[in-house]
């Protein structure tokens, strides 16, 4: 049995991308949610970095328009 400690902010920070990306133990998101409910900064960030993660991944789902990606690795050249 694992001994739970408070979380502080630069702990919950320390673990948002798996938090938010649903890479955590039990325990571990138990820990985040119990900070979080209790910290509006924290909230606030974690709610932000979701937002910025799921427009990305709906930017990623439209395919880039045809030639796009030649033109650019001939302007890398």
């Amino acid at each position: 049995m694992s001994v739970m400690h408070e979380m502080d902010c630069s702990d919950a920070v320390a673990k948002m991308c798996d938090f938010l990306d649903r890479e955590l133990s039990a325990e571990e998101i138990a820990m985040v949610e119990r900070h979080l409910a209790e910290c509006g900064g924290c909230r606030n960030a974690f709610r932000w970095e979701g937002s910025v993660i799921s427009l990305m991944k709906q930017c990623a789902q439209e395919k880039a328009p045809e030639g796009l990606i030649g033109r650019l690795m001939d302007g890398l050249d």
